[in-house]
């Protein structure tokens, strides 16, 4: 978006009407706010500030236009192959957390609609969420599929919900921030948050805004089907060869499925960029 700097909401969802677990994070005229709250819209407005007239929002949780489909090729995709081991999802059709994820995805979006109005008309995105400028963000997967495979054969035995502060702090290790966030916001104010904070649900929340931005950017990967929601993924010039190759050979096995490169949709019958 040349000539104007970018408005961009990033959210990480939490369940808790009572507990501050969801993080929130909003880059606006090159100011970054973050923080948390509860589910609440109430308690996020806090965070976000009472403006609407945000560009996207980037939310980490399924996106879906109503709560009753059943398993999603978006979801299916990242537990085949080398994707099991490295990003694998909850899936939001299975009973329990999946279930509960995709209710709060649900109320989140509504909650969130009002304040990235699809008057904002100017993105290029497959979208599935009526009326707004809503993306659904995988903060594990986009993270992962950018760090090389050698990383991963070193990867420890992570418990259940470790996993996501170890790809972060891979991209530290890496410098990978400094590429991405310095793609949005130029004065380093993002790429600072980015490299100072430690807390999960914030760095969840930064996650999801450079998700917003490389939307907002037109330079994005986005998997799925336009029924079942689409994950918005980094630019596919930026993933590492194990996982252009997985996504090469995973693509056909999921009827219907789509890739979306940069505002174009890919087929199967297409060769990958």
């Amino acid at each position: 978006m040349p000539g104007r700097k970018m408005d961009l909401i990033g959210l990480d969802v939490g369940f808790s009407k009572t507990r501050r677990s969801s993080g929130v994070a909003r880059l606006s005229n090159g100011e970054l706010r973050i923080g948390r709250a509860t589910s609440s819209r109430e308690s996020r407005l806090e965070v976000l500030g009472s403006k609407g007239g945000a560009d996207i929002a980037a939310i980490d949780a399924p996106v879906l236009p109503d709560l009753h489909w059943g398993a999603r090729p978006c979801e299916k995709l990242l537990t085949l192959g080398a994707f099991q081991r490295r990003c694998k999802p909850y899936l939001s059709h299975v009973r329990g957390t999946g279930q509960q994820l995709r209710r709060a995805g649900f109320d989140t979006a509504r909650q969130i609609a009002p304040l990235v109005p699809v008057a904002h008309n100017k993105f290029d995105f497959p979208r599935v969420w009526p009326g707004s400028n809503i993306v659904e963000a995988f903060p594990n997967a986009y993270l992962a599929l950018v760090i090389p495979v050698t990383y991963f054969e070193r990867m420890p035995f992570l418990q259940r919900g470790r996993k996501f502060d170890w790809l972060y702090d891979q991209w530290l290790a890496l410098d990978l921030f400094s590429k991405h966030a310095l793609r949005l916001e130029r004065s380093g104010t993002l790429l600072r948050n980015c490299r100072e904070c430690a807390d999960h649900e914030e760095r969840a929340a930064l996650v999801c805004l450079l998700t917003a931005g490389s939307v907002a950017q037109n330079q994005y990967t986005a998997i799925g089907e336009r029924k079942s929601g689409y994950i918005f993924l980094p630019p596919f010039n930026h993933w590492a060869q194990w996982a252009k190759s997985e996504l090469e050979k995973q693509r056909t096995r999921l009827e219907g499925f789509e890739i979306w490169v940069n505002g174009r949709l890919i087929c199967n019958s297409q060769s990958l960029p």
